[in-house]
């Protein structure tokens, strides 16, 4: 997978990582799913300059090596700045370390977002991602990338 280098802590300025936490600051309204309550789930973040949430990626352990991307995301202000693709290597790592194969995802645009389906299939080829399905049932473009 060719993604940028990640180093643990960011320069003065920019946003750095951080796991999030379990416990309160969540955002309002939030409820766990069944895999994050049972830990099989690790959040994964990008504080910004100045405190507040940059972006954020969720990884799930799969069947059969699969680590699943879930909920990658940019706040608005930090967007053009290749944020996601180093979330997306911090979640590559932690895959690696997880004994993971290959990353796996559903590509989904959110509505009112101006990116369309298209566009976001090409940003993650660019991270090494290629198309395997449709998903019948939620007829989501699945993508995967080898670790």
């Amino acid at each position: 997978m060719t993604l940028p280098a990640m180093t643990a802590h960011a320069a003065p300025g920019r946003p750095r990582f951080t796991r999030f936490s379990r416990g309160p600051g969540r955002a309002a309204g939030y409820r766990p799913t069944p895999a994050q309550q049972t830990g099989q789930c690790r959040r994964f973040g990008l504080t910004a300059p100045g405190g507040g949430r940059a972006g954020g990626v969720t990884l799930k352990t799969g069947p059969g090596g699969r680590m699943e991307i879930y909920d990658l995301y940019v706040e608005a202000p930090h967007r053009g700045k290749q944020l996601s693709a180093r979330l997306m290597a911090l979640a590559a790592r932690k895959a690696r370390q997880l004994g993971g194969i290959y990353l796996w995802l559903e590509a989904n645009p959110n509505p009112g977002e101006g990116l369309d389906r298209q566009k976001l299939y090409s940003i993650y080829e660019k991270m090494g991602f290629r198309k395997t399905r449709v998903n019948p049932r939620t007829g989501r473009q699945e993508m995967e990338a080898p670790l």
